[in-house]
């Protein structure tokens, strides 16, 4: 009988030892939540994903841009041609300017006069033919003037010659566009106000649901990368210009969605000869997971999962919901391979 309780004391220790621990964790799990453990289950798998939509563009001209001449001058360097797409700030034209030229002119001139009329002087001086004292005196005192004027003439023309860069005038592109009709040749005259060059601007319009729609908002997440294509004639051209998404304008309207994309070098004016383009907007997320649907916590707008942590217990961890791949969802946060999710996390928040 003693024996029996003996059995029966020690058995009702070891239940409320037990219903003490799975207090603690219960209590540890959920403070906000009244959370129960179904089932542990590993991350599906962590790598990165590739997602790409496909949407049709129109090809749309802005109004055209009119480039003229500040200053009268010459053209000394053409550097563009008709049609050519240029890059915002690209050097299209080189004028010298008239004053420039005018300059150099006048200071050569100048220097010769003096030159000429000191070599005179030099050789009535060696000759000696002075009519008396004092007109040898102002001989050498007129050498010794034009000595030194002909050494400030000098130096003047070298600081215009200096300078020279400076008198140019230099014009660049105001934005990305196509270059239309060029009015000037190389060693023309222009006046002051003469028209140079048109330059028009190209944007893409492409009208998108609102799931596509997303893949083109901005964003300032690290882990993900987009990347813009367009088809054309049977090829697959990449816009690789660093700032896309934040030219993209986004218009919405009460019937339709639509997206304004400026288009750049990389796809060297291939739109002057059709209205509309195939485009491609591909996401890559890096080191992303996939986690079952019902292991996902929301809570205060903020997504999160349980966890089994290194000693056993457990823990709450917030994570960024993409998207739904199948009956997982794609999530970036501190998860890999190894992570063991609690699912269904919660069964009743309160």
């Amino acid at each position: 009988m003693k024996k029996q309780q003996y059995i029966m004391t020690i058995i009702t220790v070891i239940f409320l030892i037990g219903v003490g621990i799975y207090g603690h964790k219960t209590k540890h799990v959920g403070e906000t939540d009244t959370t129960a453990i179904a089932e542990e289950t590993a991350v599906l798998h962590t790598a990165d994903k590739t997602f790409s939509n496909s949407f049709e563009a129109d090809i749309t001209v802005g109004a055209k841009t009119t480039i003229q001449s500040k200053f009268r001058g010459s053209i000394i360097k053409v550097l563009v041609k008709n049609k050519q797409f240029v890059k915002k700030g690209q050097l299209l034209f080189e004028i010298e300017r008239e004053s420039s030229t005018s300059r150099l002119e006048k200071a050569t001139s100048r220097i010769d006069e003096l030159e000429d009329e000191l070599k005179l002087i030099n050789e009535r001086v060696e000759k000696g033919d002075f009519v008396d004292d004092a007109q040898r005196v102002n001989f050498n005192s007129r050498k010794d003037i034009l000595t030194q004027a002909i050494t400030l003439a000098k130096q003047a023309l070298d600081s215009v010659e200096l300078q020279n860069e400076a008198l140019l005038e230099n014009v660049y592109a105001p934005y990305d566009g196509i270059v239309d009709m060029i009015s000037v040749a190389l060693g023309g005259e222009v006046a002051k106000g003469h028209i140079l060059t048109y330059i028009l601007p190209y944007t893409l319009t492409a009208k998108l649901n609102g799931d596509d729609m997303q893949s083109f908002k901005p964003t300032k997440a690290s882990y993900i990368s987009k990347q813009l294509s367009i088809k054309y004639d049977g090829s697959t051209y990449q816009v690789k210009d660093a700032d896309l998404l934040s030219k993209i304008e986004v218009m919405e309207s009460e019937d339709t969605e639509s997206i304004s994309i400026p288009i750049f070098t990389s796809l060297e004016g291939l739109y002057l000869k059709q209205e509309k383009v195939e485009g491609i907007i591909t996401l890559v997320y890096k080191e992303v997971v996939e986690v079952p649907i019902q292991a996902i916590v929301e809570q205060d707008n903020q997504n999160y999962v349980w966890v089994k942590g290194k000693q056993g217990d457990y823990e709450k961890l917030k994570v960024s919901v993409i998207r739904k791949v199948n009956e997982n969802y794609l999530v970036h946060g501190k998860l890999d391979d190894k992570t063991i999710l609690l699912t269904p996390a919660v069964l009743d928040k309160k």
